[in-house]
């Protein structure tokens, strides 16, 4: 997750404080193709759906190269697109796992411009997507989200109407409170230190993740997340975990924000509490 480029944040915030806020600055969606599942040698089918409101969004199902134990629903953070973001979870179709990565409105050849509300609610139809063809399939759903994904994730699984269905909620390097990663992002620069505190109340707020991570429950939860994380601090992944409900488990990773899956400590230890979730 990128969240900010000093410059040119700071030029449009300035000009459109007044107007509009910020809220959209989180977001910095491309059209770039980086990568293909053939890169990473994963056989896949390409997926269009349709959200709430009608917009045609694309995503990748990704197979298992071995007997599937469960189908992964992946909500990806908030630069470029899936074409980069597979480059996180393809290893995961190795472990007998299918996974459903895709790309909220605006993004690479998703319809739509992007912004919270409806990034929120593509998070929602897209679990439904994976849900329902879980259902069909007979197999189990997991969701997965990464940096702002897992704080989208922690939304959209609370007010899913798949719920029951969902085996665990995990999030990796997850945020828990827009204004607050905003700010301590703004401060991190001294072109936007004196602007740390207006500028991060003019992002909308309304879909905090700890005003609604208690609602998860009963899903499982599980936080991971990195004392040397650099974009998202430690702190944000303590306070999702002291509020939300039982059953949850904090596991803590190694790595910066952006290499959390050059490790394969991190690997092992998340293919490890999936594979523990399915013998419950």
């Amino acid at each position: 997750m990128v969240l900010l480029k000093p410059i040119a944040v700071l030029s449009l915030c300035l000009q459109v404080l007044l107007l509009s806020g910020c809220t959209n600055f989180i977001f910095q969606p491309n059209n770039i193709r980086y990568y293909t599942p053939e890169k990473f040698n994963v056989s896949h089918e390409e997926v269009f759906f349709k959200t709430r409101d009608g917009l045609r969004l694309h995503g990748w199902w990704l197979k298992s190269e071995v007997p599937k134990k469960a189908n992964i629903v992946f909500i990806h953070g908030n630069a470029q697109n899936i074409s980069s973001h597979i480059a996180n979870v393809a290893w995961l179709t190795k472990e007998g796992y299918d996974v459903f990565i895709f790309d909220y409105r605006g993004y690479g050849y998703s319809q739509g411009v992007t912004e919270i509300e409806g990034v929120i609610h593509d998070a929602i139809d897209a679990i439904a997507y994976g849900a329902e063809r879980s259902a069909k399939e007979n197999v189990p759903v997991i969701v997965l989200g990464q940096s702002l994904g897992g704080s989208l994730a922690i939304y959209a699984v609370a007010n899913s109407e798949y719920k029951e269905k969902i085996l665990v909620l995990i999030t990796i390097s997850a945020f828990s409170d827009y204004h607050e990663i905003t700010q301590e992002a703004l401060s991190t620069w001294w072109l936007t230190w004196a602007f740390q505190w207006p500028l991060s109340f003019t992002i909308n707020n309304d879909y905090r993740p700890l005003d609604y991570v208690s609602d998860i429950y009963p899903v499982p939860f599980v936080v991971m997340h990195s004392q040397e994380d650099e974009v998202i601090p430690y702190h944000h992944g303590s306070d999702l975990i002291a509020a939300a409900k039982q059953p949850k488990t904090f596991v803590e990773i190694t790595g910066t924000h952006n290499y959390t899956f050059a490790f394969q400590s991190n690997k092992d230890l998340l293919a490890k509490y999936i594979a523990g979730f399915l013998k419950q």
